[in-house]
């Protein structure tokens, strides 16, 4: 898994050196005249916005999709050396205020990667310069904050009771645990599989922070009970 994992960062850090190389529009100075061509104004805010993304996607170089699985699977390989880097098994961490922390983390992390995302992308040109595209998303980060942090501070309550730290995470066999962390832990893996899919490198390490926090949660639980029998 190591030797997996070191070929992948390498791999990812080729394509993020390659993208430096490549501008970020076939044509440049075309595109920019075609764009200081539309007049928002006369074609109306909608109708302007939309002819702007089907100029930029036509006239846009594999650049940022180049940065973006470099960069996706940069913190992918990271990841995994990381959690591997022991042998082939992932213990949960060794204390409550361990697994506290990487949920809170979780939740930071991802607060951070909505706001990252957010002005990278109006780095990159992504939004009309007449479009209202950073302010609202941005005005809803403290409500988002608010709720990640709310949804750590509750899955706390899971190590109320029967709970054992530093249990190995192993899915070998699952009857009789709690099934409610393993349906997170399902749709928490098909959200770091769609965010590796789509390139959406912001979000894969925050995803992989909440999937190893519910299996955590999940192996506490579940290794406390078979020692309960």
């Amino acid at each position: 898994m190591k030797q997996i994992s070191i070929g992948i960062i390498i791999l990812s850090l080729l394509s993020i050196a390659y993208s430096f190389s490549i501008p970020a529009y076939t044509n440049e100075e075309e595109y920019h005249r075609k764009y200081m061509a539309l007049d928002w104004q006369e074609l109306g805010g909608s109708n302007a916005s939309n002819q702007f993304y089907n100029l930029r996607n036509e006239y846009l170089s594999p650049k940022y999709r180049y940065q973006d699985y470099g960069f996706t699977f940069l913190i992918l390989g990271i990841a995994v050396f990381t959690l591997f880097r022991k042998g082939e098994l992932i213990n949960a961490p060794s204390s409550k205020g361990r697994i506290a922390l990487i949920g809170f983390c979780a939740a930071t992390l991802t607060v951070g990667a909505s706001v990252g995302d957010i002005f990278l992308e109006f780095c990159r040109g992504s939004y009309p310069w007449w479009a209202d595209s950073i302010g609202i998303p941005l005005m809803s980060i403290p409500f988002l904050a608010i709720i990640l942090f709310g949804w750590a501070l509750l899955n706390l309550l899971a190590m109320n009771g029967k709970f054992k730290v530093g249990g190995i995470i192993s899915f070998k066999k699952i009857k009789g645990s709690n099934y409610f962390y393993l349906f997170l832990l399902v749709i928490t893996a098909v959200i770091v599989a769609l965010c590796v899919a789509e390139a959406y490198f912001w979000m894969v390490l925050p995803s992989l922070l909440w999937l190893y926090f519910y299996a955590s949660l999940w192996a506490g639980r579940y290794a406390a009970n078979k020692l309960g029998q």
